[in-house]
């Protein structure tokens, strides 16, 4: 419960661990001092409110929940990635409001909505299939394979 607490106030433990945990990798000998930070669902949430941050060279935003006061959070963020699920009720509208939050901001970003998906559609959902189809949280291979290819590929 603190975890979601602090995504919401957009501070807290959980995201001094997640400034920590890219901090540690930039300075780990086998790294460049470039590290990007990757989310889905409420860690899609932290991911982009780690950008602005800038901990990360870039944040991978899936299905993560956009604030409300995101152009003026964002304001300063690296390059983002957003991907969304078009039919996903809970998220509906966020990817227009992440697009209209850094393009104004000239915040270097690719942030698709994939109308025939749901939330979840990146994950293959290994051993509760049933359940996760159930509740229209299916794999997308089609977007999947969208998602993993870089632009201009």
């Amino acid at each position: 419960m603190s975890t979601f607490r602090d995504l919401l106030r957009g501070e807290g433990e959980a995201h001094r661990r997640v400034d920590g945990a890219g901090g540690w990798l930039a300075g780990h000998e086998r790294c460049t001092g470039r590290v990007g930070v990757i989310g889905f669902c409420m860690g899609g949430g932290f991911a982009l409110l780690a950008a602005p941050r800038r901990a990360f060279a870039a944040a991978s935003v899936n299905y993560g929940v956009v604030p409300k006061n995101a152009e003026e959070i964002l304001a300063d963020a690296c390059p983002v990635v957003g991907s969304y699920g078009g039919r996903e009720r809970a998220l509906s509208g966020h990817a227009a409001r992440l697009e209209a939050a850094l393009g104004p901001n000239g915040v270097d970003h690719d942030v698709k909505e994939y109308p025939g998906a749901n939330h979840s559609f990146l994950n293959r959902h290994a051993g509760w299939t049933a359940v996760a189809d159930r509740v229209g949280f299916r794999y997308r291979p089609a977007e999947a394979v969208d998602f993993r290819t870089p632009p201009g590929n």
